[in-house]
């Protein structure tokens, strides 16, 4: 992805790399996943601090939602 004129960095950076919705809304699947297998090994171990990764399934919402509500994705050629 280009960084667009009015693009905030935090969304720039999240954003980076991925060319389309598709694979930023399956990174986020993803990355949902990751967090909620974390956060049950956080519990069962004590170690809160790993709680830290809520913020990257976060961050791709984020950077989601501003590409869409400013019509940042290119659109595919069928």
């Amino acid at each position: 992805m280009k960084k667009k004129e009015n693009m905030p960095s935090w969304a720039y950076w999240g954003l980076y790399g991925i060319n389309s919705r598709k694979v930023c809304v399956r990174y986020f699947i993803a990355s949902l996943i990751l967090f909620i297998s974390i956060g049950i090994y956080a519990i069962i171990t004590d170690s809160y601090s790993n709680l830290i990764f809520l913020f990257v399934p976060l961050w791709y919402w984020y950077s989601l939602k501003w590409a869409d509500n400013n019509s940042v994705w290119e659109e595919s050629k069928n």
